[in-house]
Parts: C-alpha cells; sequence; structure tokens
C-alpha cells in the first residue's frame, strides 16, 4: 500500500520566497547604443529569467563594465568613452602582469566581436535606468543596481593602473611570490594628472587610495543612480586574495612581526574608504578560509564588518566539485558570524571574460554545485536554522554576450528545487567555529600555524566525505 503525503504534496506546490535575485552580467549582450535597442535587451534579459526573478521579493543587477577603472575616471562628462570588458582573455599581457611560463600567455585578450560598439557614459546611464524602468513596472519589485570594483588585471587593457599609477599595485611576475600585479586597497595614489568629477584640480602629491575611490564613487553612484559597489576578487581584504602565502606566511614561516602593521593598513582603508562613501558596500572576500586569511594576511573580520559596516556576509566561493571542501568549508567559516543577517549563495554559470560556460562545459548541465552549497546552514545564538536569503548568479551571459533562454531555464528549475528543500534542521556532525577565539590570536601571532593547519585540516576533511554542516 502506497501512502500519500499531502503536506510534503503541498510543500512541492509552493516555491519559497528568498529575499533577492542578483544577476550579474557583462555590458556584451549591448550590441548596438541607441536607446530603443538598449531597452529591448534589457526587456529580453528580465523576461529570460522571469521564473526565477518571480522566486525573490528584490532584483539586483551587477553590471561588470570593466574593472572599475570607470569609476576612478567620471569626470562629468557623460559623451567620454568607457574602457569596457569588451575583450576574450587575458588583458594587460602587453603591460607585464603575467608570470612566464603560465597559462595566461595563452589566452591573450581578444575582441568578442568584430568591431564591437564603443561605450560612453551616456549609454551606461540608460541601461541602468531601463533595468531599474522595467523592473519597478513590470515586476513590482524593489531594484538595486551594483557596479563592481576589482583590484585584477584580467578586464581590460587599463593604463591608469599598469602604467600611470603602478603605485598603487602589490605583487607581480618580479616580485617575491611571483603573483599577477593587483590593486591593494591600502596603497596611496600619487599626482593624479586628469581632472576627475571628485578632484577637479587632480592630485597633488599622496592620497590614500581609499579616499580617492570612496569620493569618486560617492559622486559616481548618485551621477548613475547605481545603488551599492561590489568589492570583486579580494579587494578590501588583501593582494594575494587567490594564494596560499600572504602578507604574513610565506609559504615557510610566519612573519609575525608585520602582523600589526597589516591589520591595521588593511582597517585604515575601511575607514577611509566609509569617510567617503555612505551607501551599500557587498564583497566577493578570497579564496580562503576565515582562519587561514587571519593567519596568511591577518584579516581581521570583526573590525572590516564594524567599520566597513556591512549589511551582507561573504557569499562562497563558487568552485563546487573541482573543490568541494574549499567551497564548503570557507563558505562554513564565513556564516559562523555574520554581520547583518543577509547570507548570499553564488552560482558560477558562465565566465564572460573567456571561453567557460560552466553550466555546459563543466558541470554538464547536472546540478550538483547548485544543490550542495544549499544544503548549508548555520544555527544562531537563539538555536534557530539561518540559510541563505540571496541567490546571485555569476554571469548570465556568455564570452559573446548571449544570454540564453534554455540555460535560464534549466539553472532557474534547480535553484528553486533547491529553495524549497533547503535545510530546516542541523546536519548530524556541526562546526562550533572559533570565530572569536582566531581572532584573538591577532594579539599573540605566535600560534597563527595552528588556525591555518586546524582550518586546511577540515576543509580537506570535508572534500574525503566528512559530512560537516
Amino acid at each position: 500500500m502506497v501512502i500519500f503525503n499531502l503536506e510534503s504534496l503541498k510543500r512541492r506546490e509552493v516555491v519559497k520566497k528568498i529575499k533577492r535575485i542578483v544577476l550579474e552580467m557583462s555590458l556584451k549582450p549591448f550590441k548596438k547604443r541607441n536607446e530603443k535597442y538598449i531597452y529591448d535587451k534589457c526587456e529580453k534579459i528580465l523576461k529570460s529569467w522571469e521564473s526565477l526573478i518571480n522566486s525573490g521579493e528584490e532584483i539586483s543587477i551587477l553590471l561588470w563594465v570593466g574593472d572599475g577603472s570607470e569609476i576612478l575616471l567620471w569626470d562629468g562628462d557623460l559623451n567620454k568613452e568607457i574602457n569596457w570588458a569588451k575583450y576574450i582573455g587575458y588583458c594587460n599581457y602587453d603591460f607585464g602582469c603575467y608570470p612566464e611560463g603560465k597559462y595566461h600567455r595563452v589566452n591573450k585578450a581578444q575582441l568578442y566581436m568584430k568591431n564591437p560598439p564603443r561605450l560612453r557614459y551616456k549609454e551606461l546611464k540608460i541601461i541602468i535606468s531601463s533595468f531599474k524602468k522595467i523592473c519597478k513596472e513590470k515586476y513590482k519589485k524593489k531594484v538595486r543596481v551594483g557596479i563592481p570594483f576589482d583590484s585584477y588585471p584580467e578586464f581590460v587593457h587599463d593604463k591608469f593602473r599598469y602604467v600611470e599609477h603602478p603605485e598603487i599595485l602589490s605583487g607581480g611576475p618580479h616580485t617575491e611570490y611571483k603573483t599577477l600585479p593587483v590593486v591593494c586597497c591600502w596603497k596611496e595614489i600619487e599626482n593624479v594628472n586628469i581632472k576627475v568629477k571628485g578632484f577637479s584640480e587632480g592630485i597633488k602629491g599622496k592620497l590614500p587610495f581609499g579616499e580617492f575611490l570612496g569620493k569618486q564613487f560617492s559622486i559616481f553612484s548618485k551621477d548613475f543612480g547605481v545603488d551599492y559597489i561590489w568589492f570583486s576578487n579580494g579587494f578590501g581584504f588583501t593582494p594575494y586574495s587567490w594564494y596560499h602565502k600572504g602578507e604574513i606566511f610565506d609559504g615557510e614561516k610566519y612573519r609575525i612581526e608585520k602582523v600589526k602593521e597589516i591589520e591595521k593598513r588593511v582597517i585604515s582603508f575601511w575607514r577611509i574608504f566609509r569617510r567617503e562613501y555612505k551607501g551599500p558596500i557587498e564583497v566577493r572576500g578570497t579564496d580562503s578560509s576565515v582562519g587561514i586569511d587571519i593567519a596568511k594576511d591577518a584579516i581581521n573580520y570583526k573590525k572590516i564588518y564594524e567599520v566597513g559596516k556591512l549589511k551582507f556576509s561573504l557569499p562562497n566561493t563558487p568552485w563546487g566539485s573541482k573543490d568541494l571542501g574549499g567551497e564548503i568549508g570557507i563558505y562554513l567559516t564565513r556564516l559562523s558570524e555574520i554581520p547583518d543577517g543577509r547570507i548570499p549563495i553564488r552560482f558560477y554559470i558562465n565566465d564572460p571574460w573567456f571561453v567557460a560556460n560552466p553550466w555546459w562545459d563543466y558541470y554538464g548541465g547536472e546540478p550538483f554545485d547548485i544543490y550542495v552549497p544549499m544544503t548549508v546552514s548555520r544555527i544562531n545564538e537563539k538555536g534557530e536554522i539561518e540559510k541563505f536569503t540571496d541567490i546571485e548568479l555569476l554571469t548570465i551571459d556568455t564570452e559573446k554576450g548571449q544570454v540564453s533562454e534554455k540555460q535560464a531555464e534549466e539553472v532557474s528549475y534547480h535553484i528553486k528545487r533547491g529553495i524549497e528543500f533547503s535545510p530546516d534542521k542541523p546536519g548530524p556532525i556541526l562546526w562550533v567555529y572559533p570565530f572569536n577565539e582566531y581572532h584573538s590570536i591577532l594579539r599573540k601571532p605566535d600560534l597563527l600555524n595552528h588556525i591555518y593547519f586546524q582550518d586546511s585540516f577540515i576543509l580537506r576533511g570535508i572534500s574525503n566525505g566528512f559530512p560537516l554542516n
């Protein structure tokens, strides 16, 4: 005899609402620049993802314009051309940004289409206003638009960073770790000769980079109706966000004499940036766990949350089956202490800067990498289960600027199913993460190696099947 559980059937009929759906995208789908084309394209893009949009209370559009230099160079001229991300492959090859013998050298940037249209600030403004108008009028939802600032060199050819102002960079092919050169948040920028909106006479002498970026984005966000900034690829944390080494750990020993200095420098950026810009900040974070970040780079999450006034915790690193222990372990450490109740999950569908469409090419259309991070939850101080509130999609367009309705349907189905069956009880084995205790070790840094080992041990345990939550 088969017994039907009516409550279970009812549950399947109702897709639970989550707080927000974030559609990340480049500007490659906009292959023409007239206003009607832009509006129609925005409408078509949103229509493709309508099923998932209806599952969220809010919508955010995160527009990957370039690398953030469009913020730094904004001078008030709407007709000025933007150096936008119209390439496939690694940019800044000619500026010596990539170490010898690395795979970057066989993926040198090329244009994504023949004669791509130029982008002026006026067209960026039209794109932002079109998305906002459609979301409000058609979907009746609160809508926010964000712009990223990325510290790495692959997005656009950028003379401002790599030729005119290399003083804001850390690392590089010829430095100690032979890394990529990236913008370091606590550096100072010197003698900016161009006139920009926040500095009408340029900059004479030195200025904290956080003040320059903060003032420029504060003006840029008001001028363009942008609601938040997204710090990408570890910006605001460390210039070694992709590496197992860092400011403190050199791969063999811990330079504990540098801990106070580096911790102070990172926090100084957040304090200075916040002085200039009062609006929302969201962050991607590093490729490491909280404990490893503390151990190798003296990153003080508690202070960053406090001084930065962050509302969102850091999302999972979207690696999934490539490194399960890495993604889930890192995500769990980030959930141990969250700034203000908002918990995002990020899923890697396409990579608009390279020939990489993970949903088809890497995952083979299988939803493992959707469902696994959706099983993660945390227990708050009241003993209640807290789980993801926001779904972020990186990105909804391909390296050729295609937005596939079929891809949207496939991904949306599995995400909605993951929302429906997300956890509501504790798992069999819980990780009581020593968030406060790890931070206290910044005051006695001779124990940093313990933190690095402990987190690494747990991450590898998860990769080998340990059922931790």
